[in-house]
Parts: C-alpha cells; sequence; structure tokens
C-alpha cells in the first residue's frame, strides 16, 4: 500500500501533529489511543504484519499520513467496541478524483477532524 498509488486510504493510525518532526515532538505519540492501543495492545495471530509498535516506524507512518493524504475523519465502526482501534479515513492529496472522493465519502463520517479524540479508550464509554 505505502509503495503503491491509491485515493484512499483506511486505517487505525492517527495523522502527526502538523509541525512535529520526530516521535518524541509529536504530542499525539503521547496519547491515550497511540500509546496505550498502538504501540501497546496485544497482538493477535497476524496483526504484528499490519500494526506497528514500534514509535518510529509509526511515526513515519503518521507523518506520512499528514503530509501527503487528508484525514476526512473518523469512522463509526465494529473494531472501536472489540479492540479500541479506531478507523480513519483518509484521501490522497495527489488523487485527482479528491474533491469527490471527499464529498462522497462525508456522509460516513462519524466525526471530522476538527473532532479527534486520542484521550478517550476506556472500555466503560
Amino acid at each position: 500500500m505505502w509503495s503503491r498509488s491509491a485515493d484512499v486510504y483506511i486505517g487505525a493510525e492517527p495523522p502527526a501533529t502538523p509541525g512535529a518532526t520526530d516521535s518524541e515532538s509529536d504530542p499525539r505519540m503521547n496519547s491515550r489511543y497511540v500509546s496505550k492501543i498502538l504501540l501497546k495492545r496485544p497482538l493477535r495471530l497476524i496483526e504484528s504484519r499490519i500494526y506497528l509498535q514500534d514509535p518510529q516506524l509509526l511515526f513515519r507512518r503518521m507523518r506520512v499520513l499528514r503530509d501527503d493524504w487528508e484525514l476526512v475523519g473518523e469512522l463509526d465502526w465494529p473494531g472501536w467496541e472489540a479492540w479500541r482501534l479506531k478507523s480513519f479515513v483518509y484521501v490522497s492529496r495527489s488523487s485527482p478524483y479528491r474533491e469527490i472522493i471527499r464529498e462522497k465519502i462525508k456522509p460516513l463520517v462519524e466525526s471530522g477532524p476538527d473532532q479527534l479524540d486520542l484521550e478517550d479508550v476506556d472500555q466503560n464509554n
């Protein structure tokens, strides 16, 4: 995926914070969602091939998402209740269909980019 051209990406990773240059300077790396869920939850079966639990590699992916992709928002999906994994949907900034795709995806989005909550990870909510 990361070496191929795609118009849409849906994944558990939030984008890096604007201006952050490394994992240590990005406050999102210290959020409960990234630090407890993405970096520390036990992985099952083939999940280790999908989820990066190395902070440097995860930040690199988050930086690519920030710089090369536009976050449309967060989708409501069963993985949140089951595994506490969020589902973020992005549109490639280089896609010739960016505007059309973004408008078609917006009705599916539960919360927009300005409503990211990376602190609420409790099962009891």
